[in-house]
């Protein structure tokens, strides 16, 4: 099988695709009474491994109290069909902080590094929504689209509606 565009067309064609040796998860302090910044932890999950189902690798993010929440590619698999493109970057936002860490994965897969935080202010700016007035819903999700712009859907709540908030490229990590 050659594949050479991000994703797959179905469910089907990913199984047929060789297996994961590493993951990537969130890890929270959240409600433990531990205060450090939450933290992107790689798993090797290749059985073969004498390191199988351990963390390998712990991206300490730069903030206390994020709440990391619904990790996602820059790029996602509804761009199946996006030649050349690579799936580099892992788009991880703060429930908590409405912060958006952008994490380079590409580079060294088992040791990424953070190359960008989108600060709240910022989100806040772009939405007209903000957390310190009750009026921004946390982001739900957070994705790079095949433009290279980030792009984050905040979910709504009783009373207040969502948005989607665009942030046009400024780098060249897409």
């Amino acid at each position: 099988m050659t594949h050479t565009a991000i994703g797959y067309d179905s469910p089907a064609d990913a199984m047929k695709a060789p297996r994961e040796s590493i993951i990537y998860v969130a890890g929270l302090y959240e409600g433990t009474g531990v205060e450090r910044p939450d933290f992107l932890a790689v798993i090797d999950v290749d059985p073969s491994s004498k390191t199988y189902s351990q963390i390998t690798h712990r991206t300490e993010m730069p903030n206390v109290g994020d709440e990391l929440h619904h990790c996602g590619w820059q790029i996602c698999s509804s761009a199946c069909h996006a030649e050349n493109r690579e799936r580099k970057h892992l788009v991880v936002p703060g429930l908590r902080s409405s912060r958006i860490h952008v994490i380079d994965v590409g580079t060294d897969p088992g040791a990424p590094k953070i190359v960008k935080v989108i600060e709240p202010e910022e989100v806040k700016t772009k939405t007209g929504l903000g957390r310190d007035d009750r009026d921004l819903s946390v982001i739900d999700m957070s994705r790079r689209h095949p433009s290279a712009e980030e792009r984050a859907c905040h979910g709504g709540s009783t009373g207040v509606k969502g948005a989607l908030t665009r942030f046009p490229p400024r780098d060249q990590a897409s």
